[in-house]
């Protein structure tokens, strides 16, 4: 067997890096707050790292007694157990996916949209809005104290 056969499997290898990296910029870009974006590469390195390691464990566990699908020489490796072992996580991990991606929400989901309109609309920083004798706690844009709205439209 010619190490050429390991070809395809790091072309595809290199570009699922290339596809995850993308992903996690973008996600991160579209779902996380402003203060953590700074965080951004440290959370995909680690999300790498942490698979890495999960795929190194794997290995050391399917090498153990109860399987033995690894030895020295590749003749006596079950080399294709392997690869189904890894094709049924990968299907599992599809399922998951879509089962996450589907609980989440999609753009223009009417439960999205529900949630969004019943969320209740704070006018007490607004005063062309709000009725005069309401007070306006401060920390916005319009001071740092307590204020009635009569008092704010006499000045």
């Amino acid at each position: 067997m010619s190490t050429y056969w390991l070809t395809p499997q790091f072309f595809l290898l290199g570009l699922m890096w290339g596809f995850s990296e993308d992903g996690f910029e973008s996600f991160y870009e579209s779902q996380v707050s402003e203060n953590l974006s700074k965080y951004g590469v440290a959370f995909m390195e680690l999300a790498n790292g942490v698979g890495i390691f999960a795929s190194v464990l794997c290995i050391l566990v399917l090498r153990s007694p109860p399987f033995e699908w690894f030895h020295r020489e590749i003749y006596y490796s079950s080399l294709d157990k392997y690869y189904i072992f890894l094709a049924i996580l990968s299907v599992v991990n599809l399922i998951v996916y879509f089962w996450v991606a589907y609980s989440y929400g999609v753009v223009g989901d009417s439960k999205a949209d529900q949630a969004i309109q019943e969320q209740p609309t704070d006018t007490r920083t607004h005063p062309e809005e709000a009725e005069p004798g309401n007070c306006v706690e401060g920390g916005g844009a319009y001071g740092d104290h307590m204020k009635k709205w009569a008092e704010i439209l006499k000045e």
